[in-house]
């Protein structure tokens, strides 16, 4: 018998070991009473995006400039860096863009442990900008690779690498900004429409001014504006500093809305018809990739048939902004002369802009999966659009902190303001099936901006304050920790999850040189740890092929690897 049938056979007996200790909440809704809130850090200039390392740190932006972290060891709060952006920068009033602008995205390198990068997008500061007035197309957002040094305490500004960047209108508001890398190394980006309420709320369809029409960014496919984008960064050193775009900082992988080469289109768009999609949240699962998007959908104006959504798709495509809303419902604004939603086909929407640089007709409009009045599950929150991603469950992982396996691969939804949080459960094709409630409004569910799953598989929360992102005393991070039934559970619950996996030893070739690994037959990833338990790398199967070859790098202790293969 195999090492790997023998490690199947002792994971299965395990498990059943395991399963007969399950309480009924392992198979059902935990209630709220399961899980601890903590305070981890007051975020006072207002968190905007956060990110956990595999190390147990966790990272955040502020919008006014602060770059932070805070290590579970310590429970000490690090400031990194003090960004100058443009929301606190000199002169950045006279462009009419102190709202929301400022420290935007954050989002860790896969392989932050080796290679210490981070990805921020920021908005460039005032300083840094000419001869530009209110309303001007000219303020640059732009998503930037830094490496830390001093034990992750400390930016080296002479490494900012630009990997995309864009020009926005010298207004507020609606600038998306959530960034995230996906598990099959692609970073995943938001972006909003970068028109002010006033106007895209009060006529979508009138031809005027460019910073007043909506269809000149969310609806134009030529246009990065009103999406959410998707890149694979080109892993160059930190000696070279490429000019930014395709071929040079990034690629293009396959899949997305527009295939590379399609006249008046962007390849990096992967959905469109956004009006704000402030938050995301990528699968855990590397074979699905599938999106929750928590959209800002146009409840600024009441009877305007606007709705706050949240999106879940399994495939890229376009959501509808500014011409259809919910359940693919026409957004109208009343009352207004000629205003009215002239188009009756959500199939094939005409954008009939004088400011459209891209196609005149649009991709077939996707419904939401949830909004507030039409979507095929409803939630009447105000502001409803606030998604704290997927939940992923580790059987391998040792922590009494995991939330449960139940809850794993469903979406948390949540809005902004005082809202209940609901998990939303996903059916194999993407389709969500039923929503149910988790935790009640509370404090720390009040102004949820952005949430990620730690190391030790809790979630880590950033709150802000002010529907205008203030910095404000009651900004925090938290910490929700699961301390249920399931808690005293082994970490090994389920079979599906747990065959297959085999741990063997490989010496590595040469330091600092390539190892070459064969992945049994079923295996679908790996996992590589230096003898020092850190995580080296981490490679999904690709294209069949039965190989995987990784650079090793030569801090891995006495050239040699631990290796974790998984079948899921």
């Amino acid at each position: 018998m195999n090492a790997l049938k023998i490690a199947v056979i002792a994971s299965l007996a395990a498990t059943a070991v395991a399963e007969r200790a399950y309480s009924q909440s392992c198979t059902t809704m935990p209630p709220q009473s399961d899980f601890t809130i903590e305070e981890v850090a007051m975020a006072p200039g207002t968190p905007m995006d956060i990110a956990a390392a595999k190390d147990g740190k966790i990272y955040w932006v502020e919008r006014t400039g602060a770059f932070k972290s805070w290590d579970p060891a310590t429970k000490a709060v690090t400031t990194i860096k003090n960004f100058e952006v443009l929301s606190s920068s000199p002169g950045a009033s006279q462009y009419y863009l102190a709202v929301e602008t400022g420290l935007e995205g954050l989002t860790l390198d896969p392989e932050f442990a080796i290679n210490h990068w981070v990805y921020i997008r920021y908005a460039v500061p005032a300083s840094k900008l000419t001869g530009l007035s209110a309303h001007s197309l000219g303020p640059i957002e732009r998503l930037s690779r830094f490496t830390l040094k001093n034990n992750d305490k400390e930016v080296d500004m002479t490494t900012e690498k630009t990997i995309l960047e864009y020009k926005i209108y010298a207004q507020c508001c609606h600038f998306g900004g959530d960034v995230e890398f996906g598990s099959d190394g692609n970073i995943w980006m938001t972006t909003g429409d970068n028109i002010h309420w006033n106007y895209s709320n009060t006529n979508p369809y009138q031809d005027a001014n460019p910073y007043s029409d909506v269809r000149s960014t969310s609806a134009n496919t030529n246009d990065l504006r009103g999406k959410t984008l998707r890149i694979r960064p080109l892993r160059f050193p930190d000696t070279e500093t490429p000019a930014p775009g395709v071929g040079t900082t990034y690629e293009i992988p396959a899949g997305n809305l527009f295939p590379p080469g399609t006249a008046n289109t962007r390849p990096e768009v992967y959905t469109m018809g956004h009006r704000n999609p402030f938050s995301i949240g990528i699968h855990p699962d590397p074979a699905k990739h599938w999106l929750v998007i928590g959209e800002a959908g146009g409840m600024d104006d009441d009877g305007a048939g606007g709705e706050d959504e949240v999106n879940v798709t399994t495939v890229p495509g376009f959501f509808g902004w500014p011409f259809w809303a919910g359940n693919n419902v026409p957004y109208n604004k009343p009352n207004y002369q000629g205003a009215l939603n002239p188009f009756a086909n959500p199939q094939a929407t005409p954008n009939e802009s004088k400011q459209n640089t891209g196609l005149k007709v649009l991709p077939p409009a996707i419904p939401a999966a949830i909004s507030i009045a039409t979507g095929a599950f409803k939630l009447a929150n105000t502001c409803l659009g606030v998604t704290w991603g997927w939940v992923k469950y580790d059987p391998m992982l040792d922590s009494k902190a995991k939330w449960p396996p139940f809850l794993e691969g469903k979406a948390l939804v949540s809005a902004y303001g005082s809202a209940d949080v609901n998990v939303a459960t996903v059916d194999a094709n993407g389709k969500v099936t039923r929503l149910d409630k988790l935790f009640s409004a509370s404090p720390f569910t009040t102004d949820v901006l952005k949430a990620t799953q730690g190391a030790d598989g809790a979630f880590y929360v950033a709150r802000g304050d002010g529907i205008n992102f203030n910095a404000s005393s009651v900004a925090r991070i938290y910490r929700v920790a699961y301390k249920g039934a399931c808690f005293t559970v082994s970490n090994r619950p389920t079979a599906s999850r747990l065959a297959g996996l085999l741990a063997q030893r490989v010496r590595v070739a040469h330091m600092g040189g390539n190892t070459e690994v064969t992945l049994p037959a079923g295996i679908k990833r790996a996992e590589a740890y230096g003898t020092d338990g850190r995580l080296v790398w981490e490679s999904p199967r690709s294209d069949g092929a039965a190989r995987i070859t990784r650079t090793i790098p030569a801090s891995v202790a006495n050239g040699m690897l631990q290796l974790r293969y998984f079948q899921d």
